[in-house]
């Protein structure tokens, strides 16, 4: 059987265009402190293009997602790409995630270049 990057290859450029490009992609994400899971089994792909909003009570996962996501943390199981890539592993992930929380951490010292 063909690969499935062989196949793509053989299509015509139009057709891959407009494909949708998983850029957020999360598999079996488990996340937890002292015994208590703040993430369990989270399963989310989010497409270039999709409009996305995290919602729900204090206390949800929506910050500990969010820094997944963006590397702060580091899951105990399951994976997450940004771009097909992971965020840990990747030598530009800061270049490749932003994230600006409700309360951001600035430093009134720095300049926003030094942030």
């Amino acid at each position: 059987m063909e690969s499935m990057s062989r196949m793509l290859e053989n299509l015509p450029k139009h057709i891959i265009e407009s494909m949708p490009k998983r850029m957020i992609e999360m598999k079996n994400l488990f996340l937890s402190f002292n015994g208590h899971f703040a993430l369990s089994s989270i399963n989310l792909t989010i497409n270039k293009g999709d409009k996305v909003a995290l919602l729900g009570p204090n206390g949800a996962g929506k910050t500990t997602l969010m820094k997944v996501i963006c590397a702060s943390l580091r899951a105990d199981s399951g994976s997450v790409f940004v771009d097909g890539k992971k965020p840990l592993e990747a030598k530009r992930a800061p270049n490749m995630l932003g994230w600006l929380p409700e309360r951001a951490p600035l430093n009134l010292n720095l300049t926003v270049k030094e942030h």
